[in-house]
């Protein structure tokens, strides 16, 4: 589940290079790859609200994870900010509970905001 990031990363890069063959325009637009999408572990903080943190991948205490991410798109040249969530089955073999149940509810509060 830590690949989708760069797996994102890598599909918004390939929309820059087909988009380009469509329209020449583009090809001196296209950003480096590194800089195609940013992002940021959504954690839930001590007031039980969401904070944006970079960590190392897999320490997690929980199933669940949540992200934002800017991504720089032929569409949106300045980024867009959208929210994925995905499930880790590593912690607890596939447990879920409150401790689960709090992040992607979080997420999708700041989501909708």
């Amino acid at each position: 589940m830590y690949d989708f990031p760069e797996l994102f990363r890598q599909a918004f890069h390939q929309s820059w290079l087909k988009s380009a063959k469509k329209v020449p325009s583009f090809k001196e637009r296209i950003p480096p790859l590194a800089e195609c999408l940013e992002y940021s572990e959504l954690v839930l903080d001590d007031n039980g609200g969401l904070a944006e943190v970079q960590r190392e991948p897999g320490t997690n205490a929980h199933g669940m994870v949540g992200w934002v991410l800017t991504a720089k798109t032929p569409e949106y040249l300045r980024g867009r900010k959208f929210i994925i969530i995905a499930n880790d089955i590593t912690p607890g073999i596939v447990s879920f509970g409150p401790a689960e149940d709090k992040p992607p509810h979080k997420c999708t509060e700041f989501a909708r905001k």
